[in-house]
């Protein structure tokens, strides 16, 4: 038996939720959802999905992705 894989349009239709706010919440790591590459096109499984609506999913991911520049490392000269 295959997994019913979904596009971001058809999670959104099963959902009943904004496209742009399943994406954000995908790509934080909160609602389940495979992507290949970066940049590449994220795909979701009903059955993860239909688990995280049922408060079974386990986020993957504990805090949101950092952006930006990472902290540079300073030592005391002495």
């Amino acid at each position: 038996m295959s997994e019913e894989l979904l596009t971001g349009r058809e999670a959104t239709e099963f959902l009943k939720m904004n496209y742009h706010y399943l994406m954000r919440l995908a790509s934080q790591g909160i609602v389940p959802s495979h992507q290949k590459g970066r940049k590449c096109k994220r795909y979701f499984l009903k059955s993860e999905l239909i688990a995280w609506l049922k408060g079974e999913y386990e986020a993957g991911r504990t805090s949101p992705k950092r952006r930006g520049r990472k902290p540079s490392l300073k030592f005391p000269v002495g």
